[in-house]
């Protein structure tokens, strides 16, 4: 028994005629699935498989309009978190070499202590100015939760957790700038569009 067809896919099918970038593909079971075709903004092709015509179509318009609105036209673009990115960005600064060892301390360190317990688990794309400004003053007036500061060389017990503090101004503007760095390799990465 075949599978139950719109009068659009039959006709497409009868005629050999299918809307641009959608191809129909029979599947070894006899069923027929509909490939969605479309290049992003860098020229890479994006296929998605689809039950019916009707659906390949919408989600193959639905990407074209994200690319003219703006977008990348990759619909994975910016649901990765922000930490899972960072230790991408983080990993690749040390391969590239051209940072030097403490600089990348001093980064992860801003990292550790006022980026990653305020926004690591933010999607790349949920990051607006709003959650920006509040982060950043959170980290300017101390609200935070309690730090436990990592074990020093001389000391082997970890110390206790201690008040989250206001920062000055440089702290602040530094781990802004970490951030902004890190964001910015992601735009460039075609992780998400400013």
């Amino acid at each position: 028994m075949s599978p139950r067809r719109s009068a659009s896919e039959t006709k497409a099918l009868k005629l050999g005629e299918y809307p641009t970038g959608i191809r129909p593909r029979e599947l070894s079971d006899g069923s027929l699935r509909w490939d969605a075709r479309w290049r992003d903004i860098t020229g890479r092709e994006h296929e998605n498989t689809y039950a019916t015509m009707e659906d390949a179509v919408e989600a193959r318009g639905e990407a074209l309009r994200s690319i003219r609105r703006g977008g990348i036209g990759d619909p994975s673009g910016g649901k990765v978190r922000l930490v899972d990115w960072a230790n991408e960005y983080f990993n690749n600064r040390c391969r590239e070499g051209r940072v030097s060892a403490n600089t990348l301390t001093k980064e992860r360190r801003h990292w550790m202590r006022s980026i990653l317990p305020f926004l690591g688990q933010y999607r790349l794309v949920d990051l607006r100015p709003q959650v920006l400004n509040g982060w950043r003053n959170d980290l300017r007036e101390g609200n935070a939760p309690p730090v436990i500061p990592a074990r020093s060389e001389k000391k082997r017990a970890p110390k206790q957790p201690v008040p989250y503090r206001p920062h000055k101004p440089s702290y602040v503007n530094t781990s802004i700038d970490v951030l902004a760095r890190c964001l910015d390799a992601a735009v460039l990465e075609l992780r998400f569009v400013k």
